[in-house]
């Protein structure tokens, strides 16, 4: 019969890199049960742990499994100022004008 807690904690395997084994022992995460429970969100949200330590884990612990973060929604367009006068009008402003030097290149074509 297996009483619970009596299990020893299994360590992190040496397959892990050692910049990985750091940033989890900064944290206080020193064996497999932990990074388990921890996977994936919290250990993403440790300092100095990215994609590269997770893959990392991955292939150490579980190579059948592979984390894919949901990609973040485009975020709102930002409001356009409006004129205080017209109200919601946005302003917009789409004239270009001549730059110094142009005016002698554009010629009107009713004036020859």
């Amino acid at each position: 019969m297996i009483i619970a807690g009596s299990l020893r904690p299994t360590p992190l395997p040496e397959k892990l890199s050692s910049r990985t084994r750091n940033t989890l022992a900064r944290s206080g995460i020193t064996t497999v049960e932990q990074v388990m429970d921890a996977y994936p969100i919290r250990l993403l949200k440790l300092p100095g742990f990215g994609m590269i330590a997770l893959r990392d884990i991955e292939k150490a612990l579980f190579p059948w499994q592979q984390y894919m973060p949901a990609r973040k929604k485009p975020g709102r367009k930002p409001k356009l100022p409006t004129d205080p006068i017209l109200g919601s009008f946005p302003i917009v402003c789409d004239v270009a004008f001549p730059q110094e030097g142009d005016m002698n290149k554009q010629r009107d074509p009713y004036i020859e």
